[in-house]
């Protein structure tokens, strides 16, 4: 309810300082203390946390995120812009969910001219920016006070909490280490659940009459059915983070292009004694990274334990000559000792 009556910093310091102790005031200098409460209680755990771990950065690499770390400069930053409209998209349709989209997860924009996601972007950037000009006005007369002031709610549920909250983790600041990750959305959705609470509200408050009753039933059916769908599709995530296999079967089925989830998914497997599955999701690994002497040691052992002996020397004789060749690079590589 207060943040119908204040939407902007001028009108809370007014009715703060003020010396008339009424509603609008105490309503005023609670929402300041939540405020303040809040900042402390997250610089708090700032410091506990650069206080544990130290300044140090951590090291990412294009493996991990190849949107961030491309050495074109426009391909980088539509590939970002890309990423920032699939976190959107998760937000209002949550139907690809992944614990991992690092590496070859995403194609990067590379020819803006011939990939269609461009129009995607322009949408978002065209809806984003839109917004936060609408934003910058305290008020607009033309709309009525009524309407001004569900814009303003609307604005702060959008901005304040779901654009704001994503900036540390856009890699716009700072980089992250990995293309998207789904629990970096979890505060922003506190954002998206008032902007719909307030324009299903906001949309009652503009139509009188008989149009209301009805309009109000297909708002609340339809309101009913997304709430639905977020809780199966919470559900789904609880039981996919309840153990490491059921976690990455999970990931495997909506993002088989992450060498990092066909590893882990054909290392659960093994741990399963699921011998002849890991094979083949470790040959669809191996496949994409030939590198990865990991991957091939762990093939090795499900192949021996299929009774699939010769294949299995194959891969170890190969892992081995990876090993001894990456153990010469690193010896004549210079500054290493």
């Amino acid at each position: 309810d207060y943040m119908k009556l204040n939407m902007n910093v001028q009108t809370i310091l007014t009715l703060v300082l003020r010396g008339k102790m009424d509603r609008q005031t105490l309503s005023a200098r609670r929402f300041l203390f939540r405020a303040i409460t809040g900042l402390i209680i997250t610089l708090a755990f700032a410091g506990f946390s650069v206080y544990i771990r130290g300044t140090y950065s951590p090291n990412f690499i294009y493996d991990q995120n190849p949107a961030a770390f491309h050495p074109d400069m426009t391909t980088r930053a539509l590939s970002i812009m890309l990423v920032h409209t699939l976190y959107i998209e998760s937000l209002i349709l949550p139907v690809k969910l992944c614990c991992d989209w690092s590496g070859e997860s995403i194609d990067l924009i590379q020819d803006p001219f011939s990939d269609s996601r461009i129009y995607q972007i322009l949408a978002f950037q065209i809806f984003l920016w839109s917004s936060f000009l609408v934003s910058m006005f305290s008020e607009v007369p033309r709309l009525g006070k009524e309407k001004d002031k569900w814009r303003r709610v609307l604005i702060l549920g959008f901005f304040g909490f779901m654009i704001f909250p994503f900036l540390l983790s856009s890699d716009v600041f700072f980089v992250t280490g990995t293309m998207i990750g789904e629990r970096l959305a979890y505060f922003p959705c506190f954002g998206f659940t008032i902007v719909v609470a307030a324009s299903i509200d906001w949309i009652n408050s503009i139509l009188p009459g008989k149009r209301v009753l009805g309009l109000n039933i297909i708002l609340h059916f339809l309101l009913a059915a997304m709430i639905s769908f977020c809780v199966v599709k919470t559900q789904e995530r609880n039981m996919a983070w309840s153990n490491n296999l059921r976690l990455w079967e999970s990931a495997y089925t909506v993002n088989p292009r992450s060498i990092h989830v066909l590893y882990q998914y054909g290392y659960q497997l093994s741990l399963e004694h699921r011998f002849s599955e890991a094979v083949d999701v470790l040959k669809k690994l191996l496949n994409k990274n030939p590198q990865d002497t990991n991957g091939r040691f762990i093939l090795c052992l499900s192949l021996l334990n299929l009774d699939r002996c010769d294949e299995a020397n194959e891969y170890l004789q190969s892992g081995l000559a990876l090993l001894d060749t990456e153990m010469r690079v690193t010896e004549v590589t210079p500054g290493r000792k």
